[in-house]
């Protein structure tokens, strides 16, 4: 008579304990591998706080090739506007950390929205910062009607007829009314403030000539500029601009210290394993280095930047208590 274990030709059998075993070791070896996988395998998802077709959005879907040829994932940009890009920032920054959620943004939710209202994230808590993918820079410039030729000569017009000289803005808080109160404090004068909705319509009312002066970006005005509807002075970043390299900086025009420069970043969750962070870090200043990409976003207004996520974050430390002071000092903050 066959046995179960015998070897004559019957099938083996092992006992049902055994091929549970058997399963079980099968079972974790295959969890173990999955979870071992090098990263990424799975789509990355690139969150921006912005609505489509905006600069963030399109440098976040111009990156997005180079990103998906070098990791081999596909790479999903989602728009999460709201709130001046705390919505999106919030997102990000309660997402698991494991490299498969990352933010895009300008500075504003990261240094200055944290101080104008309430929010539920803390911009050095709650990300690691993988590194700055652009640069920008804001404008000063003046009616051409207006007997001014330098920035110290505003300064000096602003001096002589207190209060009287106005300066136009997008909107309280913005980037625009922020350099413009750095303006009043450096130079130790008093304008008047002029807020618009937004940018165009505080250019419109300078060419117009319902304004004396106007920050505003600068890729938008340089068409002003080349038609002589509007005078440059100096623009608002520490860095002269590739866009428009004639121009000083209002630093080098006499107003030491000025920093009104903006930046768009990407930021993983905080806790993010050091290991994701750098391999996002290299390979997104691999993309940011490449000449063709490079021209592209030139064309378009955007200034590629680049460099290690330890800058970004010694950037984001040194960000966050200046705005802070700006806008505490001009009486804006709600907290």
């Amino acid at each position: 008579m066959r046995t179960r274990g015998s070897m004559d030709g019957a099938l083996f059998l092992p006992p049902m304990h055994t091929w549970a075993c058997g399963l079980l070791i099968l079972l974790i070896g295959c969890l173990a591998t999955h979870a071992q996988a090098p990263y990424p395998n799975r789509p990355i998802r690139i969150v921006v706080p912005y609505t489509p077709g905006g600069t963030v959005d399109v440098l976040a879907r111009a990156i997005g090739p180079a990103l998906h040829q070098a990791l081999g994932q596909p790479i999903i940009v989602e728009n999460r506007s709201g709130a001046g890009g705390n919505i999106g920032a919030e997102f990000v920054a309660k997402s698991a950390p494991d490299g498969y959620t990352l933010l895009m943004s300008t500075n504003a939710p990261l240094t200055i929205n944290v101080v104008l209202n309430p929010v539920k994230y803390d911009p050095i808590r709650d990300y690691s910062p993988i590194i700055m993918t652009s640069t920008a820079t804001g404008l000063l410039s003046v009616n051409p009607r207006l007997q001014v030729r330098s920035t110290m000569d505003l300064v000096a017009l602003a001096k002589a007829k207190p209060s009287e000289l106005s300066i136009a803005t997008s909107g309280i808080g913005t980037a625009s009314h922020l350099s413009l109160l750095q303006f009043n404090r450096l130079a130790n004068v008093q304008t008047t403030t002029v807020p618009f909705r937004g940018g165009p319509e505080s250019m419109t009312a300078a060419v117009a000539g319902d304004v004396n002066a106007v920050f505003s970006d600068l890729v938008p005005a340089l068409p002003l500029i080349r038609d002589g509807r509007l005078r440059a002075l100096a623009i608002t970043a520490p860095k002269r601009s590739i866009l428009a390299p004639d121009l000083p900086t209002l630093d080098e025009a006499g107003l030491t210290g000025f920093d009104g420069a903006g930046w768009t970043a990407a930021f993983a969750p905080a806790n993010t394993p050091r290991d994701i962070v750098d391999r996002l870090n290299r390979e997104i200043n691999v993309a940011l280095s490449n000449p063709e990409l490079r021209q592209k976003l030139i064309t378009i207004g955007i200034e590629p930047a680049g460099g290690s996520s330890q800058e970004m974050q010694a950037l984001l430390r040194r960000e966050v208590p200046r705005w802070k002071a700006i806008v505490e000092q001009a009486g804006l903050a709600t907290k």
